[in-house]
């Protein structure tokens, strides 16, 4: 397995407020088909007992793959946030191989509450980064909303 692809990362970003919420965290995501975009992953390595999924679960699985971070991008997303005032950027490994029937979170139908928005990061280094910042407001635990409740 090609170094770059042996680990994935979830992307976090927590800012100091959004639409009266306190100190939200967006969790972030890679826009798109890899496949499409010319990137072919090892999905077979990436995704538990990949070969023995139907079609329908091996492109659930895919998109929960797309969705994670190379090296490269999350160190380039890093970079890009690291003089940012307001907001801090984290990230964690993700867990390898996910289980064959995972989904991608962007897909997941919630009833309302998400905001979902879009980051465009140019760079250098990378072609341009298309990123999802998902925040769900339904289930924010900020001081505003306790105190609301």
């Amino acid at each position: 397995m090609n170094a770059e692809h042996s680990k994935m990362y979830h992307g976090f970003l927590v800012v100091d407020e959004f639409q009266g919420h306190k100190d939200v965290c967006f969790q972030l995501g890679h826009i798109g088909s890899r496949r499409e975009q010319g990137q072919i992953l090892p999905y077979d390595r990436l995704i538990f007992e990949y070969d023995e999924l139907d079609k329908e679960e091996q492109i659930y699985s895919e998109g929960c793959i797309d969705e994670m971070f190379l090296s490269s991008e999350i160190h380039e997303i890093e970079a890009h946030f690291k003089n940012t005032k307001d907001v801090k950027f984290s990230y964690t490994n993700a867990f390898l191989p996910i289980d064959g029937n995972s989904m991608a979170w962007s897909w997941m139908p919630t009833g309302g509450g998400i905001h979902l928005n879009v980051l465009t990061l140019k760079s250098n280094t990378q072609p341009v980064i298309k990123i999802n910042a998902g925040f769900n407001s339904r289930f924010c635990e900020c001081s505003a909303c306790k105190a609301k409740n």
